[in-house]
């Protein structure tokens, strides 16, 4: 995978962060998303899907 190409864990589909048109930001970074359904999942509850370190 290279670093434009990301996996959303919601939905497990891949999306490229320069074309997405869907995007959160969340604790200082920004997400990418396929759709906006992956994204309102997202919203919900984002850390159901951060790994927190």
């Amino acid at each position: 995978m290279n670093s434009l190409s990301l996996i959303f864990l919601n939905c497990g589909m891949g999306v490229n962060k320069k074309t997405a048109e869907h995007k959160y930001g969340y604790k200082e970074k920004i997400y990418y998303f396929y759709s906006s359904l992956c994204k309102q999942t997202f919203d919900k509850d984002p850390a159901t899907y951060v790994l927190q370190r």
